[in-house]
């Protein structure tokens, strides 16, 4: 933190291209022609200053955890395809105008709607952290703009720790417009709310039960409500700490197999939930389901159901969904109440169109990508357009968990007897979402980024 942060250096000033790199770095192949760690000082300092001074100053203001939490996502999305971090001739100009620059890439994982001539919703900040450092680019002129139908106000978010496990539920924000989806992120450590966060879930509910956690370990969170486009959501929740613990006196737990359902339009799937008691429990317990879309219900055989003291029972869930389902993947849960208690399992049901021929792509908002029922052939219809004056594309950008950026480059391209392609970011890929591995939220370090670049490189 104190290599990246320049007022804790002697002298406190910003680190350049053209200062710092040129005149103390050892010659190397790194910008400037110096050596990599050495000449990566302006970034790392312009990424710090991203998180720590702009985003936390007019005209956003955000507090500190929601300023990371928007750094670390366009730091992560927008590393992966840079090239150069800038360009660079020492004595006579440095800049981050390049397409495969850092400022320029971090621009399109910020963007919205593939136009940067519009701005980006923190476009001002990133101009501000980049230029600090003399790695900007004056074009396209820096603006703010974008997400005007995005969340703008934070959750209120509450903990209950339970038996390796802590159930999380929240109101949704009372002002500005209505989010699509939530994002829950997790912490833990000496660091505490501060650093670190891990996104672990995205649900479109209001609650979420953290069974991946162990007893005695206190952990962190926020909950972070946002809309179609991952570009656009509002600030973090306060965050809220819970310590799961064993349980002292009657207890229960519920538990469904499978937990991940699938079934076409107008079709149902099937899954056993287990209501297993500790400590004596032996009340009714009904069961009920908790955050499925519209057009999808359940039903449970029986409900309410009594497990013995220290013993288990069962009950046969059923899941169906109307033709007027949307096709997607959404998670939800399976909520047991008895005896005072609120026990919750987690499941996932995808719905598929119906069909088998060629299927048109849908958006699935767990993937956050276009997906298609099995069929004959899949074509990503309108929701890959963003393009050569295509766009804007809808829930950019169209990859895996959001997993790489989306840049405003590059042209469609018809080939002969294949569907039309989308040339980013200087390789030709078939019109499709980008197959790459998700993303964690971590602190920012010089060798992160290295490793992001490497990630996005393996992963082609």
């Amino acid at each position: 933190m104190r290599d990246a942060d320049y007022l804790q250096h002697n002298p406190n000033t910003p680190d350049t291209a053209l200062g710092f790199v040129c005149s103390s770095c050892q010659t190397g192949p790194g910008p400037c022609g110096r050596q990599v760690h050495c000449a990566a000082a302006p970034v790392r300092q312009a990424a710090w200053d991203l998180a720590a001074r702009d985003l936390q100053a007019p005209p956003y203001n955000y507090d500190s955890q929601t300023a990371f939490i928007v750094a670390n996502r366009i730091f992560y999305q927008g590393s992966g395809n840079v090239g150069s971090w800038h360009a660079c001739t020492c004595g006579v100009s440095a800049s981050g105008c390049g397409a495969t620059n850092g400022y320029m890439q971090w621009l399109a994982a910020d963007d919205d709607d593939g136009n940067l001539g519009n701005g980006t919703p923190h476009m001002t900040a990133l101009y501000n952290a980049f230029n600090r450092h003399g790695i900007a680019c004056s074009a396209p002129a820096p603006q703010d703009g974008g997400c005007s139908g995005g969340p703008t106000a934070a959750p209120t978010l509450s903990a209950t720790p339970d038996d390796y496990a802590v159930a999380l539920s929240w109101t949704p924000p009372v002002t500005g417009p209505a989010p699509t989806r939530y994002w829950v992120f997790r912490t833990e450590g000496h660091a505490g709310c501060d650093f670190g966060k891990a996104l672990i879930a995205e649900v479109t509910g209001t609650s979420f039960t953290d069974a991946d956690v162990a007893n005695g370990r206190t952990y962190h969170y926020n909950v972070v409500a946002a809309g179609a486009s991952s570009a656009c959501f509002g600030p973090a929740s306060t965050c809220v700490d819970a310590t799961p613990a064993a349980p002292v006196g009657p207890n229960f737990s519920v538990s469904c197999a499978p937990s991940v359902l699938a079934m076409s339009q107008g079709g149902s799937a099937a899954s056993t939930c287990t209501v297993s008691s500790t400590n004596g429990f032996a009340a009714a317990v009904d069961l009920s389901c908790s955050g499925l879309p519209s057009g999808v219900s359940c039903a449970f055989n029986p409900s309410p159901v009594t497990p013995p003291a220290d013993g288990t029972v069962g009950s046969a869930l059923t899941v169906t969904a109307t033709m007027a389902a949307p096709p997607g993947n959404f998670a939800f849960q399976v909520r047991g109440t008895g005896g005072g208690l609120t026990r919750n399992a987690n499941l996932q049901v995808t719905v598929n169109p119906t069909g088998g021929g060629p299927q048109t792509a849908v958006y699935d908002p767990l993937l956050r990508a276009p997906r298609c029922a099995a069929g004959s052939s899949c074509d990503s219809g309108t929701l890959l357009n963003g393009r050569d004056g295509r766009g804007p594309e809808p829930n950019q950008p169209n990859t895996i968990n959001g997993s790489c950026a989306d840049g405003t480059l590059g042209r469609a391209v018809p080939l002969p007897g294949h569907p039309e392609h989308v040339h980013r970011g200087g390789i030709q890929r078939p019109r499709r979402p980008d197959l790459r591995r998700s993303v964690v939220h971590r602190p920012f370090n010089a060798e992160a980024a290295e490793d992001a670049q490497r990630t996005q490189r393996e992963a082609r």
